[in-house]
């Protein structure tokens, strides 16, 4: 028998956890990026 709703629905959970972390990480990532380039500018002011 195939994959039941169950599973499909925990695959599915389990793949929107991974990817919300993910996102988490590239915002942080890219606020601290953001701050880095603003700390540069500043400094060539």
């Amino acid at each position: 028998m195939g994959v039941t709703n169950r599973e499909w629905t925990d695959k599915l959970t389990s793949f929107e956890r991974q990817l919300n972390e993910s996102n988490e990480k590239l915002k942080i990532e890219l606020d601290s990026n953001l701050r880095l380039k603003k700390q540069h500018q500043d400094i060539q002011k």
